[in-house]
């Protein structure tokens, strides 16, 4: 017998992000895993996913996700859905809905008003019309049981070690002749805290002997920020390749994630995978699923943060790194699969998503 599921393909049609990657990767265990996966997608999906069937649709956008989507799962019999990213379709009742963070609850400053009054309007809805949620850490999870104050079930099933894949066409050629450099990760919004990290570098003795490469792009959803600087020996990449993207840390003296608030934090997972010592924020959600063996500081404090900065770049790295790579374990695609199973079960029942 086959676990057959649907998935919402919006992210399909997205940047591959953090929430995106996560997405990806999950249906892929789960194919790798026995499961029939069938992505429903709007017309301008790009991204595929081997394995999966997919049923493309002729539009696109929220009316696709909202008014065609709806019909195409009640045309196929009404089967469970997986949103894993975003909304969902709202008024669909036989959904798991994905809420990574509850960022907009705990930080509303840190988004626009058109989009913290949408989501804040329709995340309760689409909530309401929800088998049960998924959320990616046990911090996560007490969130959102403290803003949302629905009874639903929520799982938590965390990410997995990075497979990113590097090809010959995406080598980063910026890294020719830059030297020794620090490297942080993520959208130029404030919750990524990068203007106290570029602060921090140039307060610091380490700005003469590293350069700092801040890699990510900015987002529309977010209020605008304005990192300036003056120092050359920082570098703004903007979006990267997943290529791009494991070549910067693959030869990164460290990685320094210093996010003021997170739902799990995939960037630091991946510079471990790629063998890069990692720097992080002394939050809550860092220390459930990074660990004591980590290097934390207050993401608030720029002083601290230079000092700390100095400290790290004095450090044996292969050390740093063998105390670090344990933790790798911990997300690995067998655990994945023992939640994602315990989760669907639990909301939708084995019979529903068991075929013959």
């Amino acid at each position: 017998m086959m676990k057959k599921i649907y998935v919402d393909g919006y992210f399909l049609s997205q940047k591959i992000t953090g929430v995106q990657r996560y997405a990806k990767q999950f249906i892929e265990n789960m194919i790798d895993n026995g499961y029939e996966v069938t992505l429903i997608a709007p017309s301008n999906a790009t991204l595929d996913i081997p394995g999966a069937k997919k049923i493309q649709s002729r539009f696109k956008g929220m009316f696709w996700q909202q008014c065609i989507l709806p019909f195409i799962l009640l045309a196929h019999g009404f089967p469970p859905l997986l949103s894993l990213t975003g909304i969902g379709p709202v008024f669909y009742p036989n959904k798991m809905l994905a809420i990574h963070d509850a960022s907009i609850y705990r930080f509303p400053k840190f988004f626009s008003k058109t989009y913290l009054l949408f989501y804040r309007i329709v995340y309760p809805v689409s909530i309401f019309f929800s088998k049960a949620l998924i959320t990616v850490s046990n911090f996560s999870m007490t969130e959102l049981r403290h803003f949302i104050k629905m009874k639903k079930k929520i799982y938590v099933i965390y990410n997995v070690t990075s497979d990113l894949v590097s090809t010959d066409g995406d080598k980063i050629s910026l890294l020719d002749g830059v030297g020794r450099y620090i490297l942080t990760v993520g959208s130029l919004d404030e919750r990524k805290n990068l203007k106290r990290i570029v602060k921090a570098f140039n307060n610091s003795s380490i700005k003469e002997g590293y350069k700092l490469i801040v890699a990510g792009g900015n987002s529309s959803a977010f209020s605008d920020i304005k990192l300036e600087c003056e120092n050359k020996n920082v570098i703004f990449t903007g979006y990267v390749t997943d290529g791009q993207l494991i070549s910067l840390y693959k030869n990164a003296s460290f990685f320094v994630y210093l996010s003021i608030y997170e739902g799990f934090g995939i960037p630091p997972l991946e510079a471990l995978t790629c063998d890069c010592p990692v720097l992080l924020a002394d939050i809550d959600v860092f220390r459930e699923v990074y660990g004591d063996e980590f290097k934390y500081v207050n993401p608030s404090d720029i002083s601290k943060i230079s000092h700390e900065m100095e400290k790290f770049s004095r450090l044996d790295r292969e050390k740093i790194k063998q105390q670090q790579q344990p933790v790798i374990s911990k997300f690995s695609k067998q655990n994945q699969i023992v939640q994602i199973y315990t989760a669907l079960s639990g909301a939708f029942g084995e019979k529903n998503i068991t075929v013959q």
